[in-house]
């Protein structure tokens, strides 16, 4: 009951929210979807602006990570605190955290004075506000860090008595966007967050320095720097970088970073760090293989226009062909497809070139579309800037992700004291577990295919005897039986309901963690409907409102998993064409005309 009140109440409860959350989307034409994705761009803005205040203030702190009050940081840096050395900085603890306190003013005078505020402003004119695609959301054409930058907090912790000081520093910055009502919003960047540990003894500050440069330049040697490897078939995005954060024996990563850190050694001897270090697995920030949506050639009422043989497989093989359904299937798979063209030659110019050098990689899903999609993505081309990693396709043609991550918690001991260490990114390739891409993509083809197939009743023979319409029957949800017929419900969750009730064809797309939705056009990309409806005699409906007119469903079934408020993203897919012959309008004049119903 919990449920079905859920449903039945996802329309008041959309209306109730608050503006910031719900209107985050412009509509030109409210019944054909969403024309500007105004939440998908802000999100993509706030990345590249945290990316970079995130990397530039790194740059700034980390010769001051350990340093002395004679001798200063690492590299020639000058002790950051002028003349008020650790024991001053002990005896005012208490107003030092107070942020108000003249005391706490001071220090933070000294912290922004290491601050290169203007490495973040120049960083920012040449990569968003020279960016037209930032446009529409940026207040007045200016930084979105209008206000600049803000010390969010200082912390004193003495490690032992009469010990080391560190002075743990949280930095944040007021982003300041537009809204799909052209109004103002503000929200924080996340804190950056560091410390400064202050050392009486100069030569300890040397030594920890020296530790913490043999840490970074071990992580960021060649051979280092280019090892970490994933082997996973599944295009869950999410799931894969939830792997790569397990430390366990069978996660490829930690085995080669315990290797590594295994291995690090400062004066001939190794180097003792903790065992409580976590990787950490940037979600909002994946590189994947994919640069191009395919084109469907299968039009179910265009009798001469696109594959019509395509399409006459497809019946074959939903009616229980064997050979029908071995052939669409192959020839889906195939590089060379003309039923669901890939399109990748508009992007990758020489790839049917290195298709004949190499055939050992699918078009769809390779490392040269992954070098494609790096080279296009600024955050995370930007994190690479004093890396030694280098993706080299015609080496290995067969990655499927990039993943950053970072070493957290991490540190050492030295004198029976134990030292953090900043944090340091990795990059992890993922490669299919199965010989190529090219067989992992026929097995992504097998796998959507029954899923749809199995999703829409073609399995039940029975059913399908008297099917001359190719009707689209799916299992209604034990939830949705008491619902009143053209009762407006939500989207997502009705979507999930329908999976549940239709288990066996789910059970498809667990093995390649495969993402599966319901779209208004097969030219679309990831643009859901909002909601979803049945009438009096169990035909199924999908739209924006009851408005919404002139359109057809299509559900797709993607290989790789990506962020759902990303609306306006391609990428590869499987589909069973476009079912142009059967076309809503909601208003009322041909509303029984979706070509999905109930069992």
């Amino acid at each position: 009951m919990k449920k079905l009140l859920s449903i039945l109440g996802a329309t008041s409860m959309v209306v109730s929210a608050p503006l910031s959350v719900v209107a985050c989307k412009k509509k030109v034409n409210p019944d054909i979807g969403e024309e500007f994705d105004y939440q998908s761009l802000q999100k993509e803005l706030k990345d590249t602006v945290q990316g970079i205040f995130d990397s530039i203030l790194k740059s700034d702190f980390d010769d001051y990570f350990f340093v002395s009050f004679e001798k200063g940081g690492d590299n020639g840096v000058k002790y950051p605190f002028g003349e008020r050395d650790e024991e001053w900085i002990k005896n005012n603890k208490e107003n030092i955290e107070n942020m108000e306190s003249k005391e706490s003013e001071e220090m933070q005078n000294y912290i922004k004075d290491l601050i290169h505020w203007n490495i973040v402003e120049s960083e920012i004119t040449n990569n968003v506000l020279s960016n037209v695609n930032y446009k529409p959301i940026l207040v007045d054409g200016k930084t979105p860090l209008k206000d600049g930058y803000f010390i969010d907090s200082l912390k004193i912790e003495e490690k032992e008595e009469n010990g080391p000081l560190s002075v743990y520093i949280s930095i944040g910055a007021s982003f300041y966007f537009l809204n799909s009502n052209q109004e103002i919003e503000v929200e924080n960047l996340n804190l950056f967050k560091t410390s400064i540990t202050i050392l009486a003894d100069e030569e300890e500050a040397f030594d920890l320095n020296e530790v913490k440069n043999i840490y970074k330049d071990t992580l960021n040697s060649v051979e280092n720097a280019n090892s970490f490897e994933i082997k996973s078939d599944k295009g869950d995005l999410f799931g894969t970088a939830e792997a790569i954060n397990q430390k366990t024996e069978g996660n490829l990563v930690f085995q080669n970073l315990q290797n590594i850190l295994n291995n690090v050694q400062w004066a001939g001897k190794a180097i003792n760090f903790n065992n409580d270090w976590k990787i950490n697995t940037d979600t909002n920030n994946i590189i994947d293989s994919s640069v191009n949506p395919p084109t469907n050639n299968l039009y179910w009422d265009r009798d001469g226009i696109g594959k019509p043989e395509g399409l006459k497989t497809l019946k074959l093989a939903l009616k229980g062909d064997k050979q029908a359904e071995e052939d669409f299937i192959e020839e889906l798979s195939s590089n060379d497809s003309e039923w669901m063209s890939t399109g990748v030659s508009k992007y990758i110019k020489n790839i049917k070139e290195l298709e004949v050098e190499f055939d050992d990689f699918s078009e769809s899903l390779n490392s040269f579309n992954l070098e494609y999609n790096l080279k296009e993505n600024y955050t995370f081309n930007s994190s690479l800037k004093k890396s030694n990693f280098k993706l080299e396709p015609r080496n290995q043609r067969n990655y499927l992700a990039l993943f950053r991550s970072t070493i957290d918690d991490i540190g050492f001991w030295y004198n029976e004291t134990f030292y953090e260490l900043p944090k340091e990114q990795i990059v992890i390739k993922q490669l299919p577990e199965c010989e190529n891409t090219k067989v992992l993509y026929k097995k992504f083809i097998t796998d959507s295919y029954n899923f749809q197939k199995e999703f829409f009743g073609f399995n039940d023979t029975e059913l399908q005897e008297d099917n001359t319409d190719w009707k689209f029957y799916l299992n209604k949800p034990e939830e949705m039986k008491d619902i009143e017929p053209m009762t407006l419900m939500d989207y997502e969750e009705s979507f999930d309901l329908l999976l549940k009730a239709n288990q066996k064809a789910a059970d498809w797309l667990e093995p390649l963690g495969l993402t599966t939705g319901v779209n208004y056009s097969a030219a679309s990309g990831n643009d859901y409907f909002s909601k979803m409806t049945f009438s009096q005699n169990d035909e199924i409906y999908f739209c924006y409102s009851m408005s919404s007119n002139n359109y057809y469903l299509t559900l797709k079934t993607w290989f790789f998993s990506f962020n759902t408020s990303k609306t306006q993203i391609y990428k590869t897919y499987f589909e069973f064409g476009a079912r142009t012959d059967h076309r809503i309008d909601m208003t009322g004049y041909s509303k029984s005309n979706s070509g999905w119903w109930f069992k």
